[in-house]
């Protein structure tokens, strides 16, 4: 085989790759804002205590 030929089968991973990175990156926003939440509530609780 050819170095400079990819297989179409290496096109189809690539593409199902970025389309991996992409939901990850989502998801890690998510979850970011999720802990940036719960952060907020534990400061609240913590504030309303003293």
């Amino acid at each position: 085989m050819n170095p400079k030929e990819k297989p179409k089968d290496d096109q189809n991973v690539n593409e199902l790759n970025s389309k991996e990175e992409t939901e990850d990156i989502s998801i890690n926003e998510q979850i970011d804002q999720f802990a940036d939440v719960i952060i907020d509530l534990f400061l609240s609780k913590e504030n309303e205590e003293e």
